[in-house]
């Protein structure tokens, strides 16, 4: 975020009209009425292409940044920290500080801008895309309770011991059809 300081001038060329926090509708550029996206604070207005490119970089570096606190929270606390209260401190530091992250990137898709969001997003999606292992995940259940994770494909058969009953209504009465 330090890259962004200093971003200055809400009423600059390419602004005439200012800076807002948030557009009504999605924009891909400044607005029709003159207005550029401001990045969370009023002196970081995104009135050139570098500031819009620093901001895209920024809000997918945030995105990227609450999946990886949430990745290192779950899977790697517990072996940077041994102490149990040192781990919990430590640990509600670290959600305090994803939180907050990922309330400035609600804010930041609160603009309306295009550019802004589509960084949110995709942020979001690389770092799961990127952090996320699927391949521990345990074997689905039918609804049977089988293990097999087939048996929820499989079509009934006729020699299934499922008996219907009559249709049933609220709170268990039976209805006429």
């Amino acid at each position: 975020m330090a890259m962004m300081a200093g971003m200055g001038g809400a009423n600059s060329t390419a602004c005439p009209n200012g800076a807002t926090p948030m557009y009504m509708g999605f924009t891909t550029g400044m607005s029709s009425d003159g207005m550029c996206a401001l990045f969370l604070f009023p002196e970081w207005t995104l009135d050139t292409s570098a500031k819009s490119a620093f901001a895209w970089l920024g809000a997918f570096g945030m995105a990227c940044s609450v999946e990886g606190l949430a990745y290192f929270r779950k899977r790697h606390l517990r072996a940077v920290c041994s102490n149990p209260r040192t781990r919990r401190a430590l640990g509600t530091l670290l959600h305090m500080l994803q939180a907050t992250i990922a309330y400035w990137c609600m804010l930041l898709v609160m603009t309306y801008s295009a550019l802004l969001f589509t960084a949110v997003v995709l942020g979001f999606t690389f770092a799961h895309a990127v952090l996320t292992d699927y391949s521990d995940l345990p074997p689905p259940r039918s609804v049977t309770g089988s293990a097999d994770a087939n048996d929820c494909c499989l079509p009934a058969s006729d020699d299934d011991d499922v008996e219907a009953g009559p249709p049933r209504g609220h709170g268990g009465r039976v209805t006429t059809v």
